[in-house]
């Protein structure tokens, strides 16, 4: 009988530039709350703040575990050792989600997509001896096979449950700043669903192309649970993708935040589209609900890059967002990923130039990563450019494939050389801008690390590219990660 659940969220060791941070994401605390209204025992672990012992965790009788594509093999690591003492284990998120068979050779269960409602149906048939097959979403092993049963349909109802942050074991203490190593903010959602399809991108798959809308007094209850564990200079994370889908509901968000009238410390982060900045009553009360730092995804200045991974925005709209973020004081952190089949050593550099030049307030530059589940993926695994199958180094900051254009080392040592230029220690702390410092410091941090992986493609490439960087696409063939494997 399944009385006692844990359920656990897997962070990566290896620095990036959030590695200061710490921010629990939704998904698990909504979970948590559903588990614990309906009598369960529920503990819930961010290893980031509190890292659960294996004997701790057999006093559980079910433990959930997600991951993220880069943290899979943690989640996995858990499992193995469960699965050892006879534990039951479900694991679930985006990689479980999009490779079950993988997740079923450590775990019993996957739960695929958004996992609420398949979580409470599976341990409810476990304990009533239940048959498996007609609870959607699940994937689990039978009489020596594997079964997937139909995926779920993306539903409303469970939109007015709040996250349970405090279920989270150490949380209250990462709250208070007792956890001297990281800085925690909480994020608030007040939707689900994305109606666009980028190809390096996997959320529709996850949430669904349909929005789907919380209570917008909901989502203020929340900011407000949330604000009375802020006593510092800090900022609430609004975690949507796609806030101003719905522009008048975003505009309705934000004066019913105005006219809460929180504390002067306490403000608020989100990530953008950037056609959001061509409205200029939106800017505005942006501005003055205190949005302290707005996430945009440029994701690239070369329009083939841009038109190639199905982005509708061009050059002109991204210079444009640079000037109105200087007319309404609004601080702008932009977002690029490189790595495309069109990109160069030279479209980098000129990226780093261009959040030099337009006076960006923080950079943040990835590598194009194929995560499971995306278009980009399944074209570049069909393509056999994925060398690298280690999961953890599917973190936006290693190159795991063959771009076209350039060595995949170039491709590294240019990311190590943007962040260098970009973040250098005047820009950090003559104009000292917190974000700038502590997102500069972690790109330092993870400096060392993005070297030595270069250094080790250096060792493994070359047969795979002309003289001139061009990759030779008849030699694909002879390309096996356990080979690029031996360099670790």
């Amino acid at each position: 009988m399944i009385k006692k659940v844990a359920l656990i969220e897997t962070h990566t060791d290896i620095p990036n530039i959030y590695s200061s941070f710490v921010s629990p994401r939704v998904g698990i605390p909504i979970i948590g709350r559903i588990l614990k209204s309906k009598g369960y025992e529920i503990d819930i672990y961010n290893d980031k703040i509190k890292k659960p012992g294996i004997k701790q965790l057999l006093k559980y009788d079910l433990i959930g575990i997600s991951s993220l594509t880069n943290t899979s093999l943690v989640g996995y690591k858990y499992a193995d050792s469960l699965k050892k003492h006879n534990k039951i284990v479900v694991l679930g998120g985006p990689h479980a989600t999009f490779l079950p068979e993988e997740g079923l050779s450590h775990a019993d269960y996957v739960v695929r997509r958004e996992g609420e409602e398949t979580l409470i149906e599976l341990i409810e048939a476990i304990n009533n001896n239940k048959p498996l097959e007609g609870i959607k979403g699940l994937s689990f092993r039978k009489n020596g096979g594997i079964i997937h049963n139909e995926d779920r349909e993306f539903k409303d109802e469970y939109l007015k449950i709040s996250p349970d942050f405090s279920l989270i074991k150490g949380a209250e203490d990462a709250k208070k700043g007792l956890i001297s190593k990281y800085t925690y903010f909480t994020n608030v959602y007040t939707s689900r669903g994305c109606p666009y399809n980028c190809r390096y991108c996997t959320v529709i798959k996850i949430a669904g192309r349909q929005m789907r809308y919380r209570d917008l007094d909901d989502c203020i209850e929340d900011i407000k649970l949330a604000a009375k564990d802020v006593s510092i200079y800090k900022s609430i994370g609004i975690s949507d993708d796609n806030l101003t889908i719905n522009m008048p509901r975003a505009k309705e968000f934000l004066r019913k935040i105005i006219n809460e009238k929180f504390p002067e410390h306490i403000g608020f982060t989100v990530q953008l589209k950037i056609d959001s900045f061509k409205d200029d009553e939106f800017l505005s009360l942006l501005r003055d609900a205190r949005f302290r730092i707005v996430h945009l995804g440029y994701e690239s200045i070369n329009q083939n890059t841009l038109n190639n991974w199905n982005k509708s925005q061009s050059i002109e709209d991204i210079k444009f967002t640079v000037e109105q973020g200087k007319k309404f004081n609004i601080k702008i952190n932009g977002m690029f990923v490189v790595g495309s089949d069109v990109d160069t050593k030279e479209t980098i550099e000129k990226t780093v130039d261009f959040a030099i030049e337009s006076g960006l307030t923080t950079m943040q530059m990835w590598i194009l990563t194929p995560l499971p589940g995306s278009d980009v993926y399944r074209q570049i695994n069909e393509e056999h450019r994925i060398f690298n199958t280690n999961w953890k180094f599917f973190d936006c900051q290693h190159s795991v494939f063959f771009p076209s254009l350039m060595k995949p080392s170039t491709l590294q040592l240019a990311l190590a050389e943007a962040n260098k230029k970009f973040y250098t220690f005047k820009r950090m702390f003559y104009n000292a801008i917190g974000t700038r410092i502590t997102y500069g410091t972690n790109a330092h941090l993870m400096d060392r690390a993005i070297r030595d992986y270069a250094k080790r493609l250096k060792n493994f490439e070359d047969k795979f590219y002309t003289k001139d960087g061009k990759l030779i696409t008849e030699k694909l063939s002879e390309n096996n990660p356990e080979e690029f494997a031996k360099y670790f």
